[in-house]
């Protein structure tokens, strides 16, 4: 749902990772003593020969992708949805564990900067919300680089995900397709109530609208219920954090009409869709499909069996990768995840998410630290005259955005 972003704006820096290998080429020298990773998810399988080779590619030099997790596979996924829908794409993955933040959009942009200026452009779009002001500045960055924009929603699109779906031009589904309403709510709010543990508990405008509604109703109408209803609420919501709460719903509104107002100027149409997605549903995790926004006049199109099984295969290699995995050496474990991931031909961006614990004389594991950051991959020329995918440098970064060959340092 949509939230002030808390998140703090992480520097771009840089490190290798080494990830389950996919080639039988070169390996990193750097091993860890252990790794493990979530791989329950069945994929399907994919061609053996995804890999480019020089007999294969007009003398272009054999890829080396081991160090990057399952780079060859949603690189060939990514290239067959290019093929399917006839324009460039890009893909961008929030799990469910994360949210959309302010600093994903800074970092997305290093995609669309590279892909430039396009006549239609496609974002593949997973993710169970987040801020609101993201999806709008993501929208607005989107539309000064292309006239169309194709949204694909093969999975989950909920809240301000479902908020930056309104953006598009066309909204492409299938049939596990799902949006929710973009009603505001506020998380670790300082002045949040607490539940048991002392967690702060999320509070959505809904849950406080209906609960005045029941107040008003006439089966309610006492006038001691009425009068003590008001004293109870505030007991236990704080009265600031109602106002920040009423505040949160008004932006929410305003954000929605201007993503729609990007491609409709149908006043009277965008303020019934406003209204709609964030009024009229009982609950914030109703599901709303693509026939209630065809209904509410925003233009939808079911994919192909083609186009649905290749946008799903590329989800489920993307939770696979999000899920991360730990590394134990000695008395030292690291554990990451990562929170977002964007990728788009030959280039993948994510952000690594690591956190470090000691083993005490208890034998139990504690937390000691822990560090995030945005990670770049691509393509760098090798010495020894192949091609290694790996993450870039911010020099190399710029080479790469620049359109240059990068070389090994």
């Amino acid at each position: 749902m949509p939230q002030e972003d808390v998140t703090p704006q992480p520097s771009i820096q840089q490190a290798s990772l080494n990830d389950t290998p996919v080639t039988t080429l070169p390996q990193s020298q750097s091993t860890p003593t252990e790794v493990t990773m979530d791989e329950n998810i069945p994929i399907q399988p994919l061609p053996a020969n995804i890999m480019n080779d020089a007999a294969a590619n007009g003398g272009r030099p054999p890829v080396d992708a081991s160090r990057i997790g399952y780079w060859s596979e949603t690189q060939y996924l990514v290239d067959e949805i290019e093929k399917n829908v006839g324009m460039k794409v890009i893909t961008l993955y929030i799990p469910l564990f994360a949210s959309l933040s302010e600093s994903d959009v800074n970092n997305f942009f290093y995609h669309i900067e590279r892909i430039g200026k396009q006549e239609k452009l496609a974002i593949l779009l997973f993710g169970p919300g987040g801020s609101g002001a993201a999806a709008y500045r993501l929208i607005k960055l989107i539309r000064t680089y292309t006239k169309v924009l194709v949204v694909l929603v093969p999975d989950a699109a909920a809240s301000a995900m479902t908020m930056f779906s309104l953006g598009a031009d066309l909204l492409m589904t299938g049939p596990l397709t799902t949006f929710s309403a973009i009603d505001s709510s506020l998380a670790n709010h300082k002045l949040a109530p607490r539940d048991e543990n002392g967690s702060p508990v999320s509070v959505e405008i809904t849950q406080i609208v209906k609960f005045l509604e029941m107040v008003k109703a006439d089966t309610y109408d006492s006038t001691d219920f009425s009068k003590g209803a008001y004293k109870a609420l505030t007991e236990k919501v704080h009265p600031l954090l109602l106002g920040a709460i009423q505040r949160s719903f008004s932006l929410s509104k305003r954000l929605t009409a201007s993503i729609l107002k990007t491609h409709m100027s149908d006043e009277a149409q965008i303020q019934r869709i406003v209204d709609k997605l964030n009024d009229e549903f009982p609950t914030h995790s109703y599901p709303v499909l693509a026939e209630d926004l065809t209904e509410m006049g925003i233009k939808t199109s079911e994919m192909s069996v083609e186009l649905n099984r290749l946008c799903t295969n590329l989800i489920d290699l993307y939770r696979v990768f999000a899920s991360g995995g730990s590394r134990v050496d000695g008395n030292k474990k690291s554990t990451w995840d990562r929170p977002s991931v964007f990728e788009s031909n030959g280039f993948r961006t994510w952000y690594h998410n690591e956190r470090v614990s000691m083993l005490n004389d208890k034998n139990d594991w504690r937390r000691t630290g822990g560090y995030g950051e945005y990670r770049h991959a691509g393509e760098i020329m090798t010495k020894q005259g192949y091609i290694k995918i790996d993450t870039l440098n911010p020099s190399q970064l710029k080479n790469w955005l620049d359109g240059k060959t990068v070389h090994e340092e």
